[in-house]
C-alpha cells in the first residue's frame, strides 16, 4: 500500500454507504493486477483490508477488469479456487511443497528436452502450455471439399424456416430424448459409400427416413467407386474402366445439376428399390439395367426429351465422368474406403446406421453446448468449419489412431538420439528435389523388410506418399527407410556414395515390383 493511500484511508470516515460496495470486489482485483508486487499487495489488503476499503471504492473500475473477470467466472465456480502448472490443472487439496517441486522438475526437463531439440523458446513454451490430445474416438477427419453432396441447408431452406434461430436454446433443460430445433447448421452427417453396394442401399434409405422425420442435422453424402479404388491401389488409376458405381455417380451429378439435388437422391434410393425387387433386403448385386431403369422413371414426369435419349448421349459423350472419378480419389486419399460405409458426423467417424447417427448426435451435443456457453459459438459461427479447422487429419489410419478402446503405443528416440554412439546420427535421409536443406516439422521413420510382401508393400506407400507430398505441399516430410535384407541395405549404401537421391529412390521403387529373385533383381540394378 502506498503512502498516498495510506494517507488516504486514514483521514476519510471508514463509514460506506451501500451503493460503494456494489463494485468493490473488481475494485480490490485491479488493484492487485496493477500493483508492481501483486502477492505483496494481496497480503497487505487481507491484513488491513478495514483501513483501505474507503480508498478502494473510489477506485475507477476498468471495463476490461470486469470483462476479464465474468469469464473467469464461467470456468471457475462459484467460491472454488483453481491453480494451473503451464495450463495443467493441480488438485490443491492434495499439494504439498514436495510434490509442486517435482511437477515443477518434470516441466523443466521437457522444457530442456524441446531446447536441446533446438526449437525457438516461444514454440516450446506453446507446447507445454498446450491442451493434452484428444481421445482417439474424437478422431476428425477433414472431408472438405466439393465432392460432398448435401441434401439440406437448415438455415437456408424454407422447411426449417419457422424454427428459432437462438444459439441459447441450446442450454435450456429438456426432457431426456428431445431434440433441439434450431435452424443452425450445428450437426453435419456425411455419409461415405458405394452407391452400388448393400451398405450404400442401407444408408441412402437411412438418411431418407432422418430427413422426412425432420431431424436437426445436414445431410450429405460422399460417394465412390470400390473397383476404381482398386484399380488406383494396383497402378495409380492410369486405366480404369467405367463400373456401375461411375455410372450411378454421374447420373446422379447429372440429375442434381440439371433438375434438384431431391431429385438425384430419390433416384439413388429408386434404384435399390428396382434391385430388392420389392424385398425388404436383397443380396442381389446392382445392375446396370436397374441404374438405367431408375434414371428413366426419375426424370419421365420432368424432362424435356425422353430420358431414353438423355440417357443414350450421357454414356456416349463420358459427362460427368472425370468428377465421378475424382470422387473415388477423394476417398481414397482419405482412406475411409476401408472401412466400406461410414458417418463424418463434424468429422468424427461412426456407424452409417440410424442409431449411430442418433448417437453420435448426442455424442456431440454437449460439445457444442460447452463452445456455446463459452461464446466460441455464435450465430454466425460455421460450426463444421471452426471444428475441422481447430483439431482434425487429412487422412483416417486406423493403424496410426487405433480404435477408442486400444492404447497407442509410443518408442520415445530421444534419449538415443542424444548419444553419441546412436545410429540415428548415421542415418541418410530421403528429401524431395531441392529441399535437403528446407527445415521439416516431421521425419517419418519406416522400418521394413523388403524380403516380405507386406513390408514391400509399406515402402512403395511411402515412396508415393513422399511424391504426393512434393507436389502437394512442398516436400514438408522427410523419409527414412531402414531395410531389414543385407543384399539391399549394401545396394543402397553404395548408392548413398554418391549422394544421388534418385538412384536410391529408383532402387527402392524397383524393389517394390514384382517378386524376383534377390540375385536377379541386384544383377539388373547393376546393369542399368
Amino acid at each position: 500500500m502506498s503512502f498516498r493511500d495510506y494517507l488516504l484511508s486514514s483521514t476519510v470516515s471508514d463509514t460506506l454507504e451501500v451503493w460503494e460496495l456494489k463494485d468493490l470486489g473488481h475494485q480490490t482485483a485491479q488493484r492487485i493486477l496493477h500493483a508492481s508486487d501483486p502477492l505483496q499487495s494481496m497480503q497487505e489488503i487481507n491484513q488491513n483490508f478495514p483501513s483501505v476499503v474507503s480508498s478502494l471504492s473510489r477506485m475507477k473500475v476498468d471495463d476490461s477488469i470486469k470483462d476479464e473477470i465474468i469469464a473467469n467466472q464461467r470456468m471457475v465456480p462459484p467460491g472454488k479456487s483453481l491453480m494451473a502448472l503451464n495450463g495443467a490443472l493441480i488438485n490443491i487439496e492434495d499439494l504439498d511443497l514436495y510434490l509442486l517441486m517435482d511437477m515443477v522438475r518434470e516441466e523443466l526437463s521437457l522444457a530442456d528436452q524441446f531446447i536441446r531439440l533446438k526449437l525457438p523458446q516461444s514454440a516450446a513454451h506453446k507446447i507445454l502450455s498446450a491442451a493434452p490430445p484428444a481421445e482417439s474416438n474424437s478422431f476428425r477427419v477433414d472431408f472438405r471439399s466439393s465432392h460432398v453432396h448435401y441434401l439440406n441447408n437448415l438455415e437456408e431452406d424454407a422447411l426449417y424456416k419457422r424454427w428459432r434461430s437462438n444459439l441459447n436454446e441450446l442450454l435450456m433443460p429438456v426432457y431426456p430424448g428431445q431434440m433441439r430445433y434450431i435452424r443452425k447448421n450445428l450437426f453435419h452427417a456425411v455419409y461415405v459409400f458405394d452407391p452400388a453396394s448393400a451398405c450404400g442401399a442401407e444408408t441412402i434409405d437411412t438418411i431418407l427416413s432422418l430427413h422426412q422425420d425432420s431431424v436437426p442435422v445436414r445431410f450429405g453424402i460422399i460417394m465412390y467407386s470400390s473397383r476404381l479404388i482398386n484399380v488406383i491401389e494396383e497402378n495409380d488409376g492410369s486405366k480404369s474402366d467405367e463400373d456401375t458405381s461411375t455410372l450411378i455417380m454421374r447420373l446422379f451429378l447429372y440429375i442434381k445439376e440439371t433438375y434438384s439435388t431431391q431429385l438425384a437422391f430419390q433416384f439413388l434410393s429408386d434404384i435399390h428399390r428396382l434391385r430388392n425387387g420389392g424385398d425388404d433386403y436383397s443380396e442381389e448385386p446392382v445392375e446396370v439395367h436397374h441404374v438405367e431403369e431408375a434414371f428413366v422413371d426419375s426424370l419421365l414426369s420432368g424432362a424435356k426429351s425422353h430420358p431414353q435419349d438423355v440417357l443414350l448421349k450421357l454414356q456416349k459423350e463420358n459427362l460427368y465422368k472425370q468428377e465421378a472419378d475424382e470422387n473415388s480419389r477423394f476417398v481414397h486419399k482419405l482412406g475411409l474406403y476401408k472401412l466400406q460405409c461410414c458417418l463424418l458426423m463434424n468429422g468424427l467417424v461412426h456407424e452409417p446406421n440410424e442409431d449411430a447417427t442418433m448417437n453420435a448426435m448426442n455424442d456431440e451435443l454437449p460439445r457444442i453446448q460447452e463452445q456455446v456457453y463459452y461464446g466460441h459459438i455464435q450465430s454466425h459461427t460455421d460450426v463444421l468449419e471452426k471444428f475441422l479447422s481447430e483439431s482434425s487429419y487429412k487422412r483416417y489410419n486406423p493403424s496410426i489412431t487405433g480404435k477408442s478402446t486400444e492404447k497407442k503405443r509410443f518408442v520415445s528416440l530421444f534419449a538415443s538420439y542424444h548419444q553419441e554412439d546412436s545410429v540415428l546420427h548415421d542415418i541418410s535421409y530421403l528429401h524431395s528435389h531441392g529441399t535437403r536443406d528446407d527445415a521439416k516439422p516431421v521425419t517419418h521413420l519406416l522400418a521394413v523388410d523388403l524380403s516380405s510382401v507386406t513390408g514391400t508393400k509399406l515402402l512403395h506407400e511411402a515412396i508415393r506418399y513422399l511424391v504426393d507430398e512434393a507436389i502437394a505441399y512442398h516436400a514438408y516430410s522427410n523419409m527414412l527407410f531402414i531395410l531389414f535384407s543385407s543384399d539391399y541395405v549394401f545396394l543402397f549404401n553404395m548408392m548413398q556414395m554418391d549422394g544421388s537421391n534418385r538412384a536410391r529412390v529408383g532402387l527402392l521403387l524397383y524393389a517394390c515390383s514384382d517378386s524376383v529373385s534377390t540375385i536377379l533383381l541386384m544383377k539388373d540394378i547393376i546393369d542399368r
